[in-house]
C-alpha cells in the first residue's frame, strides 16, 4: 500500500535535519523517502536543501525503535512457556533431492507439557503417518513406525529459551521398548526385522546418540525455537543443523515482522550458510582436511512463523531448507505445521 504524504514547501532557514527532527525522522529515512516518492520534483542530494522548494514529508511515519517498541506487545515472551505451542499440529512434509523421486508426508504431533520439580518437559507423540496420503503398508516402514510407537511419548526437557536441552530420563526410554520387544517380534519375523530391532535398541540406548538423532531433525528445531529470535533487531549468527546426525554449521540471521494481519503477527526469519563446508562433509558428518573449495555448498533457510497476537502461541510454522551444490538445488525440504 502507497504511504501517505505531504507536499511540504521548504524555508528559507530549514534545512534535512531540522525538518526530520520535527517528524522523529533520521535524515538519510526523509531524504530516502522523498527521493523515492517526489516523481518529477527535484531529488535531494545535500542536507541544506539548496535548490528544492518542495519536500515530500510522510504523515505517519513510524521510526524502526517505535515499530519495535508498538511490536513488544504481540512477540512471544524471551523466556519460554508452554502456552507458546498449542497441544497438536498437523505436519507435511516434502522431500527432494537431486536425482531421486520426492517423497511426501503427512503426519500429527501432539504436545503435552509437564514440570519435574521446577523443570519444564514435553511429551511428544507423532502418529497417524501417512506417505503420498496413504499410510505406509511395506514391511520395513511399518517396522518402523511399530518400534516409534513403542517409546512413544518421546519426553524433552526444554532450556527458558524454548530449544530443547536433553531427552528426560532417557534410560526409562530403553526400557520402555524392552518391555515391548517381544510383542513387537511376534508381528514382525525374519533376520531382517530382527537386525533393524537390534539396531534400533542399540540406537535408543545410546542416549547421546538417540538425542543428536531427534534434536538434529529440522521438524524438532524448528518447532522449539530458539524465543530470543523474536526479539533480534539486527543480524545474527547462530549454530543450525541442515542435514540430521550431521554436525551444525554457522548461519547469519535475519528477521522481519508483518503486524498488519488483525489476529496473528507474522514473523520471517531468512539464514544464509556463513561458513565452509563441502557436500562430502556435510553427508558424512565429519569435517575433511585439504577440501576442494569448488565443492563447497551454499544453504538458505526461510521460516515464517504464524503467532497469535493476543495468546502469542504459534499458530503455523513454515520452513523450507535449501541445500545448492555446484550452482544446482541439491536438496530441499520444505515442512508445513498448523495447529489443530
Amino acid at each position: 500500500m502507497e504511504e501517505d504524504f505531504i507536499i511540504y514547501q521548504v524555508k528559507p532557514h530549514d534545512n534535512l535535519g531540522s525538518i526530520a527532527s520535527r517528524i522523529d525522522m533520521k535524515e538519510d529515512d526523509l531524504k530516502s523517502f522523498h527521493n523515492i516518492h517526489c516523481d518529477k520534483m527535484d531529488k535531494i542530494w545535500f542536507s541544506d536543501l539548496r535548490g528544492i522548494q518542495f519536500l515530500c514529508v510522510p504523515t505517519h511515519f513510524v521510526t524502526p525503535e517505535k515499530k519495535i517498541e508498538a511490536l513488544q506487545k504481540f512477540l512471544p515472551q524471551k523466556k519460554y512457556s508452554p502456552l507458546l505451542h498449542a497441544k497438536k499440529y498437523n505436519v507435511t512434509e516434502n522431500f527432494e533431492r537431486q536425482n531421486e523421486s520426492s517423497l511426501n508426508f503427512e503426519y500429527d504431533i501432539e504436545l503435552d507439557f509437564q514440570t519435574d520439580q521446577g523443570q519444564i518437559f514435553v511429551n511428544t507423540h507423532q502418529k497417524e503417518f501417512r506417505k503420498d496420503g496413504n499410510k505406509p503398508d511395506d514391511k520395513i516402514s511399518s517396522l518402523a513406525l511399530d518400534c516409534r510407537e513403542s517409546i512413544s511419548p518421546i519426553p524433552f526437557v526444554i532450556y527458558d529459551h524454548g530449544r530443547i536441552a536433553s531427552l528426560f530420563k532417557p534410560k526409562e526410554i530403553a526400557k520402555k521398548f524392552k518391555s515391548k520387544r517381544e510383542e513387537i517380534e511376534d508381528f514382525h519375523i525374519g533376520e531382517v526385522s530382527k537386525k533393524y530391532l537390534d539396531l534400533f535398541e542399540d540406537n535408543i540406548s545410546n542416549e547421546s546418540y538417540f538425542f543428536k538423532q531427534l534434536n538434529s531433525t529440522i521438524l524438532f528445531q524448528i518447532l522449539f525455537p530458539n524465543t530470543n529470535w523474536f526479539h533480534k533487531t539486527q543480524f545474527w549468527k547462530e549454530k543450525y543443523t541442515i542435514i540430521p546426525n550431521s554436525f551444525d554449521l554457522e548461519f547469519k540471521f535475519n528477521i522481519e515482522f508483518d503486524d498488519s494481519h488483525s489476529n496473528l503477527l507474522i514473523s520471517k526469519i531468512t539464514g544464509y550458510l556463513d561458513e565452509q563446508c563441502s557436500l562430502r562433509e556435510l553427508l558424512r558428518g565429519i569435517k575433511i582436511e585439504d577440501e576442494d573449495p569448488e565443492d563447497n555448498v551454499f544453504s538458505e533457510i526461510k521460516l515464517i512463523y504464524e503467532t497469535e497476537k493476543v495468546s502469542k502461541r504459534i499458530h503455523s510454522i513454515d520452513a523450507k531448507i535449501i541445500i545448492k551444490y555446484q550452482g544446482e538445488n541439491y536438496q530441499t525440504q520444505h515442512l508445513h505445521l498448523k495447529q489443530s
